[in-house]
């Protein structure tokens, strides 16, 4: 009984590895342009069926994860604590109660509609149980 596997050189096997590696790349540029639109379905541990992506209502970890992951933040926050701007271009203050953020002019929601002072205020106030009427409410 002959094994298939004996024909086998280490020779042949290089030349066939190496032969696959070059091709491999070449799959790629046949892959399809991309396009705007489609789906997009992720599979994760920690999930839960009444997981929702409105910042107000979440409950666990990965549905903040998620959240930052498709969303923006006025400031980022980075591991070393460093501030970085992302929907606020600037901000100042002169008694850390009442804040001045400049909001980036270039950011867009997704039917169109560009980000003003007045989103701002409304998803802060949307975070506070009193419903304040200006951002400086969350200070108190």
């Amino acid at each position: 009984m002959s094994n298939s596997l004996s024909s086998l050189t280490r020779r042949g096997f290089l030349a066939g590895s190496t032969a696959a590696g070059l091709l491999l790349p070449l799959g790629v540029s046949w892959a399809a342009a991309p396009r705007k639109g489609g789906e997009l379905r992720i599979s994760m541990a920690g999930g839960s069926s009444d997981n929702s992506l409105d910042p107000r209502a979440f409950t666990q970890q990965m549905q903040r994860i998620v959240g930052v992951a498709v969303c923006n933040q006025l400031v980022e926050i980075l591991p070393d604590g460093t501030l970085v701007p992302e929907l606020a271009e600037s901000w100042e203050s002169t008694d850390a109660v009442r804040w001045s953020l400049r909001i980036r002019k270039d950011v867009l929601f997704h039917n169109g509609k560009s980000l003003d002072a007045e989103d701002v205020v409304y998803s802060v106030n949307s975070k506070t149980s009193t419903r304040a009427t200006t951002c400086c409410a969350m200070a108190r």
